[in-house]
């Protein structure tokens, strides 16, 4: 059962989940504070490199934290060279208004209550310890450069799905909750 059916040709169905995405986006739907605190959208990525940006690089003696103890460490058996190979990821904080380490349990209520206020959106001028100067950027930064080729007109050619079952899909999806 479904209260609507959207056709669509074979093949095309990201291109109308990137269609609703910018929908949501577009007319400011989306949930700003789970963004944050639960997905990757705030973590920096090099311009340069198209890699996260690794504390590593930006802060002199980093150490990541001991697992050992936490879900990381416990549940998921994460050793620490493992954890050394995955590297890390930053987040533009801004009420400091500079990149700051987030770790991998940093999420949900540990974000909340970390005091960071990740940014979103924009690029910004990060100085790498080897006294390079890297741009870098959130990753929704980049979706929503991304879905700027995913206008109505165009998911609706690439899909050939009736574009008021694209905005309802886009607009269901932005305000049903859970979704």
């Amino acid at each position: 059962r479904a209260d609507y059916w959207m056709p669509l040709r074979p093949e095309s169905d990201c291109a109308v989940f990137l269609g609703a995405m910018k929908i949501i986006t577009d007319e400011n739907m989306h949930d700003v504070d789970f963004l944050k605190g639960y997905t990757d959208a705030p973590v920096l990525v090099r311009t340069d490199t198209l890699q996260f940006l690794d504390p590593r690089d930006v802060v002199a003696d980093y150490k990541f934290p001991d697992f050992s103890k936490s879900y990381s460490g416990r549940i998921q058996s994460l050793k620490p060279e493992q954890i050394e190979r995955l590297g890390g990821m930053m987040v533009w904080d801004t009420k400091k208004n500079a990149p700051v380490p987030l770790h991998r349990e940093q999420v949900g209520w540990h974000y909340q209550n970390s005091g960071i206020d990740a940014a979103l959106t924009g690029t910004y001028r990060v100085k790498l310890l080897n006294g390079r100067e890297v741009d870098v950027t959130p990753i929704y930064q980049m979706y929503l450069v991304h879905l700027q080729d995913y206008d109505l007109d165009t998911v609706h050619q690439i899909s050939r799905s009736p574009k008021d079952l694209i905005v309802r899909y886009g607009r269901d999806s932005g305000t049903v909750k859970p979704a």
